[in-house]
Order: C-alpha cells, then sequence, then structure tokens
C-alpha cells in the first residue's frame, strides 16, 4: 500500500511538472506567433533630414480669357489628358461672335457695291465731261475761223463773229469749270465710299480675330491647370465655395483661366525646421517621394534654400524653404500640386546594423532591443550610430537577428517602454 501510494505521488509530481513546462511553451509560442518581429538588416544607411512639401513647376504659362463680351465655355480639354504644343485646349461659344460677323460681312458687300457703282457712274461721267469740254473747244475754233481777216465778209458780220468768240470761249471756260467742280465731288464721294469700306472691312477682321481667339491653344505640351472661381453654376450650388471651370460656365474678359505647367521644370517646395538648416547644403543628395505615387522614388539634390526664415503658425517657429528640381525626365504621372516628401542625405554609414525605429526601446536608461531566440526575447544593449524616421543604424547586434516592434516584458516588469524622446535622447 505505502509502495503504491509512492508510485502514485511520483506520478502525480511528474504530471504536474509537465503541464507546467508544456503550458509554459505553448504559452512562449503563442508570444512568438503573436508579436510582430522583423529581422535585422546590414547595409549602406543613410541619414537623412525628412520633410514635406508640394510638387511645383518652375515655369508655368498662364492662359488668360479674350477680351469680350459674353464668353461662355463650350469644350475643354480633359485635364487628365496631355496636350501637345499647339493643339487646342479650350473653345468659347462663338454662336454670337458669328452673328455679328454675318451682319458686318453683309454691311462690307453693301459698301462694296456702292463703291463699284460710284466708280463705274465716275466713269460714265468723265466720259461725257470730256465730250462736252471737246465740243465746247470746238465751238471757240470755229469762232475764230470766223472772225479771219476777208475781202468777202462784211465788217457786221465780222464784229459779230468776234462775239461769238468771246461767248464761245465763256463756255468753254464754265463747262471745264463745272467738270472740274464734278470731278472733285465724285473723288470726294469716292472717297468717302473707300473709308465706309475700309470700316467695315477692319469689323469684319476684328470679329474674325475674335473667333479665332475664341480657341485657345496649348502653349507647351503638358496638361491643362483649370482655374477656379466662385462665379460658376457649380459654385452656386455648391454654397459659394471655389469650384473648378466646367463647360457652360460664363467667364469675364481677360480673367486667367487655366495654367500651363512645362512638366520639365517640376520641382518640389519642402518646408525645413529652423533647427535642421545648419545640417543641409545646396547640392546634397536629397530622395524625393510623392504621395499619390508609393512605387516613385527620385534621387536628386537640392538646388536652392531660401534666404530668410519665414514664421510658422502652427509650430510658432520659423522655417526656411529648400528646393530640389526633379529633372526633365521625371515620371509622366506626376502633377504639380501634388504632396510629397523629401529625404536630405546629411550622411553616409558603409556596412552597418539596420533596425526598424519600432524595435528599440529604453531599458534601465540605456537603448535596448528584444532578439528573438527560439521561443524566448533576450534583450540586447545596442549603441545607436544615427537614425532616422523609420530606421535606426546600431552596433552590438548580430545581423542576422531578428528583433520584437514591441517590448514582450512591459506588461511582466513594466521596465520596457518604447523608444521615444525621453527614452532614447
Amino acid at each position: 500500500m505505502k509502495h503504491f501510494r509512492r508510485v502514485a505521488g511520483i506520478v502525480i509530481v511528474v504530471s504536474l511538472v509537465a503541464a507546467v513546462w508544456l503550458g509554459r511553451q505553448q504559452f512562449a509560442d503563442a508570444d512568438e506567433a503573436v508579436l510582430p518581429m522583423a529581422p535585422v538588416r546590414s547595409g549602406e544607411f543613410l541619414a537623412v533630414i525628412r520633410t514635406r512639401g508640394q510638387i511645383q513647376a518652375q515655369k508655368s504659362v498662364p492662359i488668360y480669357a479674350p477680351l469680350a463680351q459674353d464668353l461662355r465655355i463650350a469644350w475643354m480639354a480633359p485635364p487628365s489628358e496631355p496636350i501637345t504644343q499647339g493643339e487646342p485646349m479650350l473653345r468659347f461659344d462663338t454662336s454670337v461672335a458669328e452673328r455679328d460677323l454675318i451682319e458686318r460681312r453683309a454691311t462690307l458687300e453693301r459698301a462694296q457695291a456702292s463703291l463699284d457703282q460710284a466708280v463705274a457712274n465716275a466713269t460714265v461721267a468723265e466720259e461725257q465731261d470730256r465730250r462736252d469740254v471737246i465740243d465746247a473747244r470746238l465751238g471757240v475754233e470755229l469762232a475764230e475761223l470766223a472772225i479771219v481777216d476777208n475781202e468777202f465778209v462784211a465788217r457786221i458780220e465780222a464784229e459779230q463773229g468776234r462775239i461769238d468768240l468771246r461767248v464761245a470761249a465763256q463756255n468753254l471756260r464754265q463747262i471745264e469749270a463745272e467738270v472740274q467742280q464734278r470731278k472733285v465731288s465724285r473723288e470726294s464721294n469716292i472717297a468717302s465710299l473707300r473709308r465706309q469700306l475700309e470700316e467695315a472691312q477692319t469689323w469684319v477682321d476684328v470679329f474674325e480675330q475674335r473667333i479665332d481667339r475664341m480657341e485657345l491653344r496649348a502653349p507647351l505640351t503638358g496638361y491643362a491647370i483649370y482655374s477656379s472661381s466662385r462665379n460658376t453654376l457649380a459654385a452656386a450650388l455648391s454654397g459659394g465655395a471655389s469650384q473648378p471651370l466646367r463647360v457652360g460656365d460664363q467667364v469675364p474678359g481677360l480673367m486667367e483661366i487655366a495654367t500651363f505647367p512645362d512638366l520639365a521644370t517640376l520641382e518640389i517646395d519642402v518646408t525645413v525646421e529652423e533647427i535642421d538648416r545648419g545640417r543641409m547644403n545646396v547640392g546634397d543628395e536629397v530622395i524625393v517621394r510623392v504621395d499619390a505615387l508609393p512605387d516613385v522614388s527620385i534621387r536628386t539634390a537640392l538646388t536652392a534654400i531660401s534666404p530668410l526664415a519665414e514664421l510658422s503658425l502652427d509650430t510658432r517657429g520659423r522655417s526656411f524653404h529648400a528646393y530640389a528640381a526633379m529633372g526633365p525626365d521625371v515620371d509622366s504621372r506626376i502633377r504639380p500640386g501634388m504632396n510629397g516628401s523629401m529625404d536630405v542625405v546629411i550622411e553616409r554609414i558603409p556596412d552597418t546594423t539596420i533596425v526598424p525605429a519600432q524595435a528599440l526601446f529604453t531599458r534601465s536608461g540605456k537603448p535596448t532591443v528584444y532578439v528573438v531566440e527560439g521561443g524566448a526575447f533576450r534583450p540586447v544593449e545596442v549603441e545607436i550610430l544615427a537614425r532616422n524616421p523609420d530606421e535606426i543604424a546600431v552596433s552590438g547586434l548580430d545581423a542576422n537577428a531578428r528583433v520584437t516592434l514591441v517590448d514582450p516584458l512591459a506588461t511582466i516588469d513594466g521596465a520596457g517602454a518604447p523608444t521615444g524622446e525621453e527614452g532614447t535622447s
């Protein structure tokens, strides 16, 4: 009986030990499966200053509406489609201008007909005046022949002939004066009709040019960025908020209706905090990323930094503007106005160990990572060489290790704390 009790006790103790070991092993496996982890990588580490800003074009051409009344948009090139230089990008309704042009052309035709009639009448009148002058001169010549000394002509008849000569000469002078007067009148009338014709032609040219200006063409190859207005129908329906121009909207003359950016001159304009201004210089390598295109990464150089600081209303500090040209061969999907980030490379550390920023914690006042070894986690103190918002370069860690992204001991002893300005500064 005693032997049986001894064996039973041993079996119970062994069972309890096995159950505890199995429970701890399952708990460790569960922790390993639940806790997020990441592999440590090795390579070149780029220490950067991360800034944010907006894509813009260094060169852009504004497009203005023509100086005319009743301008209503009839057609617009889609803003998402590229336009070749010289192709139409916007057309206004030309119905009113075409109606006025028809009226002006009719006036021009009437003026031309009046001028042609006046010229023809003047030609006929000039021919008649020429004949009247010839007849008058012929009368003078006949009168001169009548007063030639002749012994067979009586004195009284000779005197009568001299009187007829004076009358004929006077008649000639009168006809010549009348002919000259009629000529001046005809020339004046023709000149007036020519002025009317020129005025009518001028108005026709004006309306033809106005109709030509109703079609706006692209000054560059690229995309049109249409302006917004609060005076459109869409703005009225949205409660007065500014809305982009659409087909059917009426715009005033000389309004800036679009901007045509030169996509070969795209750059990113970022805001740099005052504390980071002294750590960057023109010519530094930068990496540009666009929020809307996460697969795009552009390596270029810092082209300019504003010489004067601006007051930042959000942080009540001062900041600078920095610019980086993106080059002529930039991705065609990038547009002015897109938001993005720019990493300014300030240091390169070759062949170093790199861990995610979430994997670094502060334990006992020292930077620590938790290395996964089998089913357990081992804290390892490391030395920080450089840091970025996403990654940190460290020493004192195996390059083939795996680390946790959360503190596995935080809920056990409360000693671990996530990395932050208080823990790792």
